[in-house]
């Protein structure tokens, strides 16, 4: 039986991931002012960003009074054709926010009797497995109050220019990530006594 406090968009993900005779121990959603937080750096650059790629396309286009009255007669399809990839980049960035929002709502974490499962369904669906040694191997990054996250791995990937770039795969936002992670490590000593007695 799944808890009804789980979102009905993603009550029936997690139901059907679930195996036989698996339990629900506990079940969270990140805090979506958490990951807001993450990319606030983001926001305040693309607030520029996108007010320069505006300023520049609106001039680029004929926007500007200009001194020579016969290159007015119209649109400059140039500059709008150059400019509108920069807006909409730029626009991408002042509304990170709201895809964090967006994101958080749609974001599960969950620990059962045998794992911890982490589902992520904004649009496709990804689910993730922690299992063994994962549910004890984590970093429990934390401020003073304990609100924090708990991070299970960090994924790489290319990036521009060969650059590698990193993200932190885990549970965020959490109010008192300790707890949870007394919770992982009961787990995996459930899990591990079971196995041995096998």
């Amino acid at each position: 039986m799944i808890d009804p406090e789980i979102p009905a968009s993603l009550a029936p993900v997690l139901e059907r991931e679930l195996d036989a005779g698996e339990q629900l121990l506990w079940h969270a959603q990140p805090a979506p002012w958490t990951l807001i937080e993450r990319g606030l750096s983001k926001f305040i650059f693309g607030i520029f960003f996108f007010g320069f790629a505006v300023f520049w396309t609106w001039g680029a286009s004929g926007g500007l009074p200009s001194k020579h009255p016969a290159s007015t007669g119209g649109m400059h399809w140039f500059g709008l054709i150059w400019g509108t990839p920069f807006m909409l980049v730029g626009a991408s960035m002042v509304l990170s926010p709201l895809w964090a929002w967006w994101v958080a709502r749609r974001t599960l974490y969950v620990i059962t009797n045998r794992r911890a499962i982490l589902i992520e369904a904004p649009f496709r669906r990804k689910i993730q497995s922690f299992r063994g040694d994962r549910l004890i191997n984590v970093v429990r990054d934390e401020n003073q109050r304990g609100n924090g996250n708990l991070i299970f791995e960090r994924e790489a990937s290319q990036g521009s220019k060969g650059r590698t770039i990193y993200r932190d795969i885990g549970f965020f936002g959490l109010i008192d990530a300790k707890s949870v992670e007394d919770l992982l490590r009961r787990t995996y000593l459930s899990t591990d006594e079971t196995t041995s007695r096998r």
